[in-house]
This record gives structure tokens, C-alpha cells and sequence, in this order.
């Protein structure tokens, strides 16, 4: 099981840093995370074909999350005139199936096609209660801290027990450290530069703080400024947190494994 980072920026993309998007790839189907701008397009730098993805969770609704779902869901309604019927099933957010709905209203006919079934699967207090089979791993979703925005955490364990956990946006809060308790892998939002600036944000320091509490393996770092110095957020992070510790970049993959070698460029 291997974490691609397609998006390793936050609300203001630029040519080294797109917005948030994230693939998990393991035994089953390529399971995409989040679809902010810039994912589309890293999909293909990464070797991940579009029509191989069957589920998308989305943390929540903020554009830089959200905004190529459109690409996305424009080249499967093309693909399906030579491929057949796609089916694929998106979780996240109350509000998540009035934002797609609006999307085919604003698009319709190029993305709402009967050959391409979307189905989509609002997260409430029942489904946070239980595990949700995915892509070969169980998945289960954490509410997060992210102000008034609901917004949501996933953890992904796959058959062997591996666990990778996805923070999305949000502030300190102890969601996380139930989310990420003894993961393998920690992606872990970094966004702020000094503690309370950005209250719904984390800054580089609270997230290896968090890391260590939780007993992760390893961390990326990721909803990165574009301007952000690698060394400087990895010192911050490395101050609480003494395992693997990357500066989340576009197109880094990492596996979920809990060993020293464990990056591929």
C-alpha cells in the first residue's frame, strides 16, 4: 500500500504546489482523496488512470479540495463512449450530493450522462460508527476541527493491518490523535506558520506534536504555503516527532510500511 500526493498546497496553487489531492493505491482500485486544483492533471503524472478509480472520499466542501472534480467526471462521461458504464461512488459531507447536484446543473449534458452512475454517500453519526469497506481496506471516517466547516478525516487500514491516516483540514483538536492512534502512516495538514494565527489550521510543529502523541510511523506534511522552506517545516515537525518525516511535495509516494527506505520519486 503506497500514499501518492498529487496536491501537496493548500488554496493557493502555483507551478511547484497544487491543491490538496491524495491517492491511496493498494491491492484493489486507486482510491482518490480530496480532488482539489491540479489533481486532475497529477492523476497523469502519477500513472493513476482516471477510469481505474471507482471511490472518492472528499474530507470537505472548501474549493481547494473540491475543484477538479468537473475534469474528472467530464473525461469518464467521454471514456464511457468507448469504455461502457462507469459507476463510481463518492463519500464525504452533508452537502456533498447538493454540491455535485449543482455541478451537473452548471455542466449538464457534458458530465451528467445515464452511462456514468455517481453515487454518492453523505457521512452522518451512523456511519462514523462503523468501518466502510473500500478499495481493499477498511475505512473509517473522524470528524475533525475545521470551525464551522464540517469536515472530516479518513483512516484507511488494509487486510495486513498497515494504517494510513488523512487529517485534511483542520485545527488542534483531539480528533486527531483519534484518527491516527499507532498509524503507520500520518498525512497531517501543516498549513499556519505560528501557533493561533490560523486557528482551523495546524502549524508544523503542532503537527509532530500530534504525530508523537499518536505513536504514528511516519508523516507527510501537506496544505503546504507555496512559499514554505522544506528544511524549516521539517525542523518545526522534527522538534516532537523522530520518525520517517517528509515535506509533502506533488508526486511524492510514500509506502505504508514501517520501514527506513520507503520513498520513491
Amino acid at each position: 500500500m503506497e500514499w501518492i500526493v498529487l496536491g501537496s498546497g493548500n488554496h493557493k496553487p502555483n507551478g511547484e504546489r497544487g491543491s490538496s489531492g491524495h491517492v491511496l493505491r493498494g491491492e484493489g482500485p486507486p482510491v482518490l482523496i480530496d480532488c482539489g486544483a491540479g489533481s486532475f492533471h497529477a492523476l497523469d503524472l502519477a500513472g493513476v488512470e482516471p477510469w481505474s478509480i471507482e471511490t472518492i472520499w472528499i474530507t470537505h466542501l472548501h474549493p481547494d479540495h473540491v475543484a477538479d472534480l468537473v475534469p474528472l467526471l467530464f473525461r469518464l462521461r467521454v471514456e464511457t463512449k468507448a469504455c461502457g458504464p462507469k459507476t463510481l461512488a463518492m463519500y464525504g459531507p452533508r452537502g456533498l450530493e447538493r454540491h455535485l447536484r449543482m455541478l451537473y446543473d452548471l455542466h449538464a449534458p457534458h458530465i451528467a450522462v445515464p452511462e456514468l452512475t455517481v453515487t454518492v454517500h453523505e457521512l452522518d453519526e451512523s456511519r462514523l460508527a462503523r468501518a466502510i469497506e473500500c478499495g481493499g481496506c477498511d475505512v473509517r471516517p473522524v470528524r475533525m476541527d475545521h470551525g464551522t466547516m464540517v469536515a472530516f478525516g479518513y483512516r484507511f487500514t488494509n487486510a495486513a493491518g498497515r494504517a494510513a491516516a488523512y487529517t485534511g483540514d483542520t485545527g488542534p483538536s483531539d480528533a486527531i490523535l483519534e484518527l491516527a492512534a499507532g498509524a503507520d502512516l500520518l498525512v497531517i495538514e501543516a498549513t499556519a506558520r505560528e501557533r493561533g494565527t490560523l486557528p482551523q489550521h495546524l502549524t508544523a510543529t503542532e503537527a509532530g506534536e500530534f504525530a508523537a502523541k499518536a505513536g504514528v510511523g511516519g508523516v507527510i506534511l501537506v496544505h503546504l504555503e507555496p512559499d514554505r522552506d522544506e528544511k524549516e517545516l521539517l525542523e518545526e515537525a522534527g522538534r516532537a516527532f523522530g520518525g520517517r518525516l517528509f515535506a509533502g511535495r506533488d508526486g511524492l509516494v510514500v509506502s505504508v510500511v514501517p520501514t527506513q527506505d520507503s520513498t520513491k520519486e
